[in-house]
């Protein structure tokens, strides 16, 4: 694994590491982010796509889509910022906030085979950010999750759930693409074998988003893959 992304991913965990040792200095952070989510989640919920996109802009230039995992009542914006440092600690309305907010990797292209969406585990929080994550394992059916852009949306089925050790170099999460099978059987292999839930099988010819947060233990990340299963449904 790149230095770059285990600094990510120890700024990820870290932070929050801390803030559950420290409550009472993020109660400010628990009530602005409560009021802020209830906001624009209200914002989606009754603007069409064109205006939901113009509102939420309008908000935040770095929107990207709205995404959605309904088994897990998760509904919340992503963003992409000029590095993956920024939305770690600033909420949606760039206010500084310990839960942060969902974030694409800053390196991700819209038509990479692999992006990554990095979001909390916020412990005092089931319901914030990737909280939600945690409760996959115990999901029954295969879970779907939606990226809503303006004018269409993204289906990806979560096929992949495992626990990666902090300082391991077993799986790359910044792989953006695939330069042969090989090399796609390389960095799928580890996933394979590792994964608690079992679903449909990727390929090199996939498309893939990666979910990240902190996982229940101290010194490891939790990770949920998604495997696009339907690239352009029209929004109407």
């Amino acid at each position: 694994m790149k230095k770059r992304d285990l600094f990510v991913l120890a700024l990820l965990c870290g932070s929050l590491s801390y803030a559950a040792c420290d409550l009472f200095f993020w109660s400010g952070d628990i009530q602005h982010g409560k009021i802020l989510t209830k906001e624009i989640q209200q914002i989606a919920e009754e603007s069409d796509s064109e205006t939901k996109e113009a509102s939420l802009k309008g908000i935040n230039e770095d929107y990207v889509c709205w995404m959605q995992i309904k088994d897990l009542s998760l509904s919340l914006p992503v963003v992409q910022g000029r590095d993956d440092g920024y939305y770690l600690d600033h909420a949606f309305d760039r206010s500084e906030n310990g839960q942060g907010t969902l974030f694409f990797s800053a390196a991700d292209q819209p038509h990479d085979p692999v992006r990554i969406i990095y979001g909390h585990h916020v412990y005092y929080d089931p319901a914030a950010m990737f909280s939600p994550l945690l409760q996959l394992k115990e999901q029954q059916e295969p879970v779907m999750f939606s990226l809503q852009y303006e004018e269409y949306e993204e289906q990806y089925q979560i096929c992949y759930l495992f626990a990666l050790a902090k300082n391991s170099a077993e799986f790359v999460l910044q792989k953006h693409a695939f330069s042969s099978a090989d090399d796609f059987r390389q960095w799928i292999r580890y996933a394979e074998e590792n994964t608690v839930i079992r679903s449909r099988e990727g390929t090199e010819n996939d498309s893939y988003v990666i979910l990240q947060t902190c996982g229940r233990k101290k010194d490891e990340f939790l990770i949920a893959i998604g495997i696009r299963a339907d690239m352009y449904k029209a929004i109407a």
